[in-house]
């Protein structure tokens, strides 16, 4: 696809391919099932109407196998997956915080009873959560076991995500591609688009 490249293109051409790309893609998320496995030999031919260069995109014939099964492009079927259930950081950092003040303080104190030091002790221990420059490798020895108790206690949930989308495909340059360029930009023009 690199070989692309080397042709002279209008600057934006690349986003503007990517805005209609994610139209597209959209069109065909409407047409299908998520369930579905579904394939496909895309030839596509996109020319820059102000330079002329130009390329064509089909299915790559070097490899034959694979996950696309000799077609260029492929849309897996959705995908359940189990993952540990979501809980916000700001509450994590929350609760890890007053479990650390419990060190200092007992359950049953009222808040008002919290001392200078304790106070000082939140504002470090926060301080220390949230920059990274405090934390040393040898402060995650123990981050697997950790990992493994906060997945245990928080539980597992299902969920769905889309397939994935496999490609198999290849950019050629295409300079052989003759067209009368000021021509199709004449009859875009006319094109009134609602």
């Amino acid at each position: 696809m690199d070989r692309i490249r080397e042709q002279e293109w209008t600057d934006g051409i690349g986003s503007a391919l990517q805005k209609a790309g994610a139209v597209l893609k959209k069109a065909e998320k409407e047409v299908h099932d998520p369930d579905e496995d579904y394939f496909s030999n895309p030839n596509v031919l996109v020319m820059d109407l102000n330079t002329g260069s130009s390329f064509v995109i089909r299915p790559s014939r070097t490899e034959q196998n694979g996950k696309t099964r000799g077609y260029g492009y492929r849309k897996c079927p959705a995908v359940k997956q189990r993952i540990t259930a979501k809980l916000p950081t700001k509450k994590i950092i929350a609760r890890l915080t007053r479990m650390a003040i419990r060190a200092f303080v007992p359950k049953d104190a009222p808040p008002e009873q919290i001392s200078v030091v304790v106070k000082k002790a939140i504002e470090d221990i926060a301080a220390d959560i949230a920059d990274d420059s405090k934390w040393d490798v040898s402060d995650d020895k123990h981050g697997a076991a950790v990992t493994k108790a906060v997945s245990e206690l928080l539980g597992h949930t299902w969920t769905t995500r889309a397939g994935d989308s496999l490609t198999c495909l290849e950019a050629i340059p295409a300079p052989f591609v003759e067209m009368d360029t000021d021509a199709v930009k004449m009859m875009a023009e006319k094109v009134v688009v609602e």
